[in-house]
């Protein structure tokens, strides 16, 4: 159950980290953002969405990686898809990282 792995590693995180990443979702109001802040970032992005997830629609992953100057956008099936079919997200993974200039 993909709800269930998602807790699972969550618990497992470090709780510094678990506490910023529930902080965010829980939070009333937006964080502020300098409109111009994404296009400023450069380096390259993988943007990952699916079409049911409850907390981010589709479109925000979409807007993102309009908003970002070099960012790849891709559709999973679900919020399950790498975790139980990973070969296609895998492969578009190995492709976007081929194409990343090495540090």
């Amino acid at each position: 159950v993909p709800e269930l792995a998602a807790a699972r590693d969550m618990a497992g995180a470090d709780p510094r980290v678990a506490a910023a990443v529930l902080r965010g979702l829980l939070a009333d109001e937006p964080v502020a953002e300098d409109p111009g802040s994404l296009a400023r970032l450069t380096m390259p992005a993988l943007v990952i969405g699916h079409h049911n997830d409850p907390l981010h629609a589709i479109e925000d992953a979409r807007d993102l990686a309009r908003r970002l100057p070099d960012a790849e956008l891709v559709e999973a099936s679900s919020i399950a898809e790498y975790r139980l079919h990973p070969a296609r997200l895998a492969e578009r993974l190995r492709e976007f990282l081929a194409r990343v200039p090495q540090q």
